[in-house]
């Protein structure tokens, strides 16, 4: 638990279990939460796999979604816990089906690039995204939790509607294959640190800012790497 290191959290352990165990977390929670350590190298094996286009990125997907949504619910990330469980998990397997269309003869999928209008949707569908979520997130919490984190703080109410918002979208971008994805990883990446970072009224939470840290790394990594597979396709056409 980074978290121990900041003197007002007034944690007295490094260890999450040993805090939850002294703050009288229950035990199935605790479990979850011992869990969510495989699902954090389960995403992140995913994510690699992701990154080098491999079609077996979506059996390690399902695994992830479904113990990180767990988690979620437990210890109430209510935007965490919807977006895995509910939206993330179903689309692994609307992956499987699209990435399968896309393979070469190495198991990995081909890259696309987005078209000016393709970019126009993605823009309106992530502001309309945005405005459902900025409603819908509170309402989900209040009815699993009673309450919301963010009700009474404007900006993080914002950036956390947009960080699902924008998730959506690039998942839906991701299946399709187009590279363009990784800019809206990072886009959320970057929201995220900032809502974690203790800068706009909200808790610093240094376990999840080196979650989010360690995912925009690998966004960067995943656009560099897409970005670079698609001129290479570009450059082969031309010849």
């Amino acid at each position: 638990d980074f978290n121990s290191f900041i003197p007002y959290k007034n944690k007295s352990s490094i260890f999450k279990w040993e805090n939850d165990l002294k703050d009288n977390v229950a035990l199935w929670r605790r479990i979850l939460l011992c869990l969510s350590g495989v699902a954090a190298f389960i995403n992140v094996l995913y994510v690699v796999l992701v990154i080098r286009g491999k079609f077996s990125s979506y059996f390690w997907g399902v695994i992830g979604a479904i113990i990180y949504g767990a988690f979620s619910f437990a210890y109430g990330y209510v935007g965490d816990a919807q977006l895995y469980a509910l939206f993330f998990l179903p689309m692994q397997f609307i992956g499987i089906y699209m990435w399968s269309k896309e393979l070469d003869n190495q198991s990995t999928t081909r890259v696309k690039s987005l078209k000016w209008s393709g970019w126009i949707v993605v823009i309106l569908l992530s502001i309309g995204l945005g405005v459902v979520f900025f409603y819908e997130i509170p309402a989900f919490a209040k009815l699993l939790t009673s309450q919301y984190f963010f009700e009474s703080s404007l900006l993080p109410h914002i950036l956390d509607a947009s960080t699902n918002a924008i998730s959506v979208v690039a998942q839906f971008l991701l299946i399709l294959c187009y590279w363009e994805q990784y800019i809206l990883w990072l886009i959320t990446n970057i929201m995220a640190i900032i809502m974690y970072s203790g800068l706009i009224r909200t808790d610093l939470d240094i376990n999840l800012l080196v979650v989010w840290i360690m995912l925009s790394i690998n966004s960067i990594v995943g656009l560099y790497t897409w970005f670079n597979r698609r001129r290479n396709l570009d450059g082969t056409a031309r010849v």
